[in-house]
């Protein structure tokens, strides 16, 4: 589980900050405002359920415009760059892949449908390079953001 715990935390960090920023994937229907954010991870290689991660964020327009996400996780040493975007009303479609600190890395699609103040996203990802075993490279990952009001 050790090396497990440099994967998750980076896998946080890396989604984390997609649903708020537009510089890259454009989740136009997204509305800024207090959001509950619900993260499940599965990795096949570890023999029990991992706990979801949950948390509250604020979201504003200019956090939006301003890709202050992505910003957030350059200072933190993850560039990501994005490809394969598509957007239909109510889905959206992306390819991540990311550089991290080190000679570790994520490539990682994304699915995602909007309905109403829900955002859902499921990922399908594969860590590269670090001391990760092999057979812990590949995971998924369900992401639910509910829109709580106003910030």
């Amino acid at each position: 589980m050790k090396k497990a715990l440099p994967f998750i935390a980076t896998l946080a960090l890396a989604v984390s900050g997609l649903a708020h920023a537009q510089k890259g994937p454009n989740i136009k229907e997204m509305k800024p405002g207090k959001y509950a954010y619900n993260i499940e991870m599965n990795n096949p290689a570890i023999p029990f359920k991992m706990p979801a991660m949950n948390f509250q964020q604020c979201v504003t327009a200019k956090d939006m415009d301003e890709g202050k996400a992505f910003q957030s996780q350059k200072d933190a040493g993850v560039d990501c760059t994005y490809s394969n975007m598509k957007s239909s009303p109510g889905s959206f479609q992306f390819t991540a892949v990311c550089k991290m600190k080190g000679d570790m890395g994520m490539e990682a699609d994304y699915d995602g449908k909007i309905a109403g103040d829900t955002v859902t996203m499921n990922v399908k990802q594969k860590m590269t390079g670090g001391q990760i075993p092999d057979n812990m490279r590949n995971s998924t990952m369900k992401m639910v953001m509910t829109r709580q009001g106003d910030c």
